[in-house]
């Protein structure tokens, strides 16, 4: 092998470095965008849980109405969505870390 073809094929494994790297770093940026939509949703699930907690307290030692039934079961499947979105932006996160740490190598 002649030394250009050494350099055009170091030059080519360059380029194709390169694009990998550049989209690992595209990955990277969408998945910390929507690692800050699944926080903003998770503290938006946590006020409606802080707000219907909050109520539902108001109405513990009340004769239990069918309206408070309804809210504590709203109230337990807003847990629910809670901790799914919990789930959701732990697994986004270890998915961005895993881009972080392939960007490094």
């Amino acid at each position: 092998m002649t030394s250009a073809n050494i350099v055009n094929s170091q030059q080519d494994k360059l380029l194709q470095v390169y694009r990998e790297y550049q989209a690992l770093l595209q990955k990277s940026d969408c998945l910390e965008t929507e690692n800050l939509h699944l926080k903003e949703q998770v503290l938006e699930k946590d006020e409606e849980l802080a707000c219907l907690k909050s109520f539902v307290r108001h109405f513990k030692g009340d004769i239990q109405s069918l309206e408070v039934q309804q809210l504590r079961g709203a109230l337990e499947a807003r847990d629910g969505e809670i901790e799914e979105l919990k789930k959701k932006l732990a697994a986004s996160e270890e998915a961005c870390q895993v881009a972080a740490e392939e960007l490094k190598l």
